[in-house]
């Protein structure tokens, strides 16, 4: 009897719980309007579209940020209920490196990167200008020269 005593406290040791293991999934996302490689035009604004999701978040509950070489931009960007979320951006000559992040409650997160070519805008359509430079004032000149 102190033997079966003995092997059900082992047992019992033995398969002791360790309780149960929370995960929390990273987000995920995407930019779907432009990818790398596509041309924006300098001075031009356009419109960046991005995609975002959690498996174990919602959506309102994700946060996002977008950056244009690296500075934030389009702050009070939300999601919509189904992940979308936009930023008009304009470009500047001097790059289009575009990222957008996304972070859920627990602080997994996620970032999209994409890099366009921004071609310098035409210089304005100006009307041409003109000088009459001679004959000079007081001179005179020979029919049909």
């Amino acid at each position: 009897m102190r033997s079966m005593i003995l092997i059900s406290v082992s047992l019992l040791a033995a398969c002791s719980d360790s309780g149960v293991t929370k995960y929390n999934s990273a987000p995920e996302v995407l930019i779907t309007s432009h990818v790398d490689g596509d041309s924006v035009l300098e001075g031009a604004t356009e419109t960046i579209l991005g995609q975002v999701g959690d498996s174990n978040h919602a959506i309102e509950d994700l946060s996002v940020t977008w950056l244009l070489n690296g500075a934030e931009t389009c702050e009070d960007s939300t999601p919509d209920e189904v992940g979308v979320v936009l930023c008009d951006m304009t470009f500047g000559i001097d790059g289009g490196d575009i990222a957008l992040t996304v972070a859920d409650p627990e602080g997994a997160g996620a970032t999209a990167r994409v890099t366009v070519d921004v071609e310098a805008a035409e210089p304005p359509n100006e009307p041409p200008t003109c000088a009459i430079t001679g004959p000079e004032t007081g001179s005179v000149g020979a029919e049909g020269e």
